[in-house]
């Protein structure tokens, strides 16, 4: 169904597994932002463990569909070796790109005190304040998900996306990678 789509994009690529960012404005596949991920097994002839990883995060998705710190899992298709899953596109970057933007400041110089703690040289123009607030929004979304009795194995920077909105400074989070 997604080759039939016109409007997409490949945002992540592995050996086993591609992620569509496709325009969906009609809201066909039943998402609320205008776009779906469609997550896709890469391989041919994908082992049974990673058909099983997928259908786990539609069925842990489909669970979680009022937790506003996840996306819902809209559709799986499993037919003639081809399997996806659909889910509402959570708006943002991930962890691991904000963290990278965080250190490299436009016109700032990334290494300015070059003092050193544990090894680790100091940038005085991170904002830790706004890397606090953001961990905070990050616990709560954690929290929010064990509050429906279900947990994340895979918590990494990979498998949070962060968006900033940008009216109130504010962060929205969302836990993705929910079937690992």
């Amino acid at each position: 169904e997604y080759e039939k789509e016109r409007n997409y994009s490949t945002v992540y690529e592995s050996d086993s597994t591609c992620i569509l960012h496709v325009h969906d404005s009609g809201k066909v596949y039943g998402g609320q932002t205008g776009f779906v991920a469609i997550k896709i097994l890469a391989d041919e002839y994908p082992s049974s463990s990673h058909i099983f990883r997928l259908e786990n995060e539609y069925r842990v998705s489909q669970y979680l569909t009022d937790c506003t710190s996840t996306r819902s899992g809209l559709k799986f298709i499993s037919r003639e070796g081809f399997h996806a899953l659909y889910l509402d596109w959570a708006e943002g970057i991930t962890l691991q790109e904000w963290i990278k933007a965080a250190h490299k400041k436009e016109g700032t110089a990334q290494k300015s005190t070059g003092s050193t703690a544990n090894g680790i040289e100091s940038d005085k123009n991170f904002d830790y304040d706004i890397a606090t607030r953001l961990a905070l929004e990050i616990s709560k979304a954690v929290e929010e998900i064990h509050q429906y009795d279900a947990v994340h194995n895979n918590i990494s920077s990979e498998n949070i996306i962060v968006d900033i909105d940008e009216g109130n400074g504010s962060f929205m989070v969302k836990i993705i990678g929910l079937g690992l």
